[in-house]
């Protein structure tokens, strides 16, 4: 999977996710459960790409992801280990060719100082059924290199409190 770390990602409107996306309802009920470091705000899918100069033949989802303890979210720091092992465990996964990844920080509408990482998931295929497809699989891999990043967390903060 190519993936791009940008300086700021803009926070895009995050509705519901589609019923009928299966994909998106298991990453939700994974990344969201108790077992999780993080919490997933919102998410959008759009099935083609919404911008004019998207490869007709795309899936874009975006997502927005946080740490389940709010005060973890004004910790800079950490965010920026989470995207350096974000990138680190997304880059092997999946063709270059046919995923990327956009992963960059965003901030809160209101100037609380939380901070989230925006997540920009595009897949191209030689059809509307493949690039989903291969979204949904690309989506697979963002759930659990958030997985190993939530275990590599859990053990940093424990071996703190040692």
């Amino acid at each position: 999977m190519r993936v791009q770390i940008v300086a700021e990602l803009a926070k895009e409107a995050c509705g519901a996710p589609p019923a009928e996306n299966r994909a998106v309802q298991s990453f939700l009920a994974v990344t969201n459960s108790d077992d999780s470091f993080f919490q997933v705000s919102g998410c959008e899918a759009s099935f083609p790409p919404s911008t004019p100069q998207a490869d007709p033949h795309g899936f874009v989802g975006s997502f927005i992801v946080g740490f389940r303890a709010d005060e973890l979210n004004r910790n800079r720091g950490l965010f920026f280990s989470l995207l350096e092992k974000l990138a680190e465990l997304l880059s092997d996964a999946g063709s270059a060719d046919a995923l990327e990844a956009r992963i960059g920080l965003t901030r809160e509408a209101a100037d609380t100082g939380r901070l989230r990482l925006a997540l920009q998931l595009t897949a191209n295929g030689n059809s509307l059924a493949q690039a989903e497809m291969r979204w949904a699989l690309g989506l697979v891999h963002v759930q659990q290199a958030l997985l190993f990043t939530s275990r590599y967390f859990r053990q940093q903060f424990a071996a703190r409190n040692d």
